[in-house]
């Protein structure tokens, strides 16, 4: 581990790992028997590498990717390393009008994208003139390159070696688009030696073992899963899954068994959910081994970060045998702080990783510092200038941190309630009180500032729905028809009330609605990432909030 942390570059980390691990097993697609090799990726991705050449793509020049979890990504992604270019993902659930101002501020000139998206990759070509070449992974289309004409097409001479020794320690490896719950995106870029700096913090925290797995299923334009299974795939010589289909995560991890795996809340929620039902149909719930049955018996770390998780949900999580262990960061800082698999504390964030200075300001933002924190936006000084000041990256999040150094996240700064009689909340804390581990409740949006008292939007999981139906023995019905029946109105009004017994009276919900559908990443409530869109909510549920305070 010593010597693939002590490389210069996620290119010359990516060398080492395939000299060292060879015959492998690197990469797989969950449902394939095929399987790559180390030593056959290095092979790949150095022909893939020597096409993109061909196409006049060098050092610093940006190379867009538009697909799905697929191992081809990591083949592709891995060329344009070798190369010192930057590769960077497009978030494959937002429209080509969406993703037009990320491709603006990059100017790449190479987009990579595969056939479910090649309609949506020839509009942003039309869109955006920067883009000289388009490839495209599946097909052998007549007006664009296929991936396999791209690996022929390089020069034989082509010396991948040399290329890989060029690529600088200061040079970027990629750019994270924040997934903008206000205004456009901001280009966060990254540097190979930053990548390299955090994958050794997150090392010296949290060790990593030989021979690992790991399930690749989330967008890898977020830059949680770039990391974890992306570059730390290869550096540590994990054998990394792809799974295209979420939907099929809980047979992916029994089959798979991952030694690390890491979600967002909403991932939990979700494995928690099996868990209960895993519970619920056995005659013997106490003499299950509950991490075997949900496919995480081998795992060595879990975590979730990426946006606020539950008390409730990792307190159940954890008296299953599953110590979900809580981190912090953003775009802007990749991970600041984790929690010590051997002293876990829930409901915080867990301490400062090696390298990562964090201090609060007098209002309680949260401003860190060191090794993880972006150098500024790409192209953008301006937005640069309002959140890294004096030295330290202004979060806009509000913490607590107590005597040993276990930073609390409070909510965002801009999202605190003020209700008319002057409390100061945070919806962050009565959301998840609500959910509280609860699968039938999707999203709860509280509302309530400058009004009498708390209300809330309610939106209903599809899963969840369907096992109140089923233990109800109700018709099948539309998702829509089943959110207004009795009998889900009264699972989620008791859903409600339990999540209230949490709270201080201020705080609780005293009216709420139920919305008849539901919200999916990327699509106008939610972002790529399933943070809410707050702005974009209370406009667009304008009539439904203010029936709430009638």
């Amino acid at each position: 581990m010593k010597r693939a942390l002590a490389q210069p570059t996620l290119a010359h980390a990516f060398r080492h790992a395939a000299r060292c691990h060879g015959d492998q097993p690197a990469l797989r697609d969950y449902g394939s028997d095929g399987v790559v090799t180390y030593r056959q990726w290095l092979d790949r991705s150095g022909a893939l590498a020597a096409g993109l050449h061909g196409l006049g793509v060098r050092a610093g020049d940006r190379v867009a990717l538009l697909m799905g979890t697929r191992s081809e990504f990591h083949l592709i992604d891995v060329a344009a390393l070798l190369l010192g270019a930057v590769p960077f993902s497009l978030y494959t659930a937002s429209p080509p009008a969406a993703l037009r101002p990320c491709v603006e501020n990059a100017g790449p000139r190479v987009l990579i994208a595969d056939a479910v998206r090649a309609a949506a990759a020839r509009e942003l070509v039309a869109l955006c003139p920067q883009i000289e070449r388009l490839v495209l992974i599946d097909p052998d289309p007549a007006d664009a390159m296929s991936l396999a004409e791209l690996e022929r097409s390089g020069a034989p001479d082509f010396d991948v070696d040399a290329a890989i020794d060029e690529v600088r320690p200061e040079g970027l490896c990629t750019l994270v688009y924040t997934s903008g719950t206000t205004g456009p995106p901001k280009g966060v870029p990254f540097e190979h030696r930053g990548l390299m700096q955090t994958m050794a913090a997150i090392h010296g925290h949290v060790p990593f073992s030989r021979a690992g797995r790991t399930v690749s299923y989330l967008p890898m334009a977020h830059i949680a899963e770039r990391m974890f299974s992306h570059y730390a795939g290869f550096v540590f010589g994990m054998e990394i899954t792809s799974l295209a289909d979420p939907a099929q995560l809980t047979s992916a991890l029994r089959e798979v068994r991952p030694t690390r795996f890491f979600g967002v809340p909403r991932t939990w929620e979700k494995v928690l959910a099996g868990v209960r039902r895993i519970e619920g149909g056995a005659p013997d719930a106490d003499a299950l081994d509950l991490p075997r049955e949900v496919g995480l018996d081998a795992a060595e770390w879990l975590a979730v970060a990426g946006a606020p998780a539950g008390r409730d949900t990792l307190l159940a999580l954890h008296a299953a045998g599953l110590p979900v262990a809580e981190m912090y960061g953003m775009s802007e800082t990749i991970i600041a702080t984790a929690n010590p698999v051997d002293r876990i504390r829930v409901g915080t964030c867990g301490v400062a990783l090696p390298g990562v200075e964090l201090k609060l300001a007098d209002d309680g933002e949260v401003l860190i510092g060191g090794v993880t924190v972006m150098r500024g936006y790409f192209r953008d000084p301006e937005r640069t200038a309002e959140v890294l000041r004096d030295g330290w990256m202004h979060s806009g999040d509000i913490g607590h941190l107590d005597d040993d150094g276990y930073l609390t996240i409070v909510d965002r700064k801009k999202a605190l309630i003020i209700t008319d009689g002057g409390k100061n909340m945070s919806p962050a804390t009565i959301e998840q009180a609500l959910k509280g581990g609860r699968p039938l409740l999707a999203q709860v949006v509280a509302l309530g500032d400058g009004r009498p008292y708390v209300g809330a939007l309610v939106v209903l999981d599809r899963d969840g729905v369907e096992t109140v139906r089923l233990s109800a023995g109700l018709p099948s019905a539309s998702f829509a028809e089943l959110t207004r029946h009795p009998v889900v109105r009264d699972a989620v009004e008791a859903a409600v009330t339990a999540g209230n017994a949490d709270l201080a009276r201020v705080e609780q919900v005293r009216r709420y609605v139920v919305l008849d559908h539901d919200w999916v990443p990327g699509g106008p409530e939610l972002t790529p990432t399933a943070k809410v869109r707050r702005g974009y909510v209370l406009d667009r549920y304008h009539e439904e909030i203010e029936e709430l305070y009638r």
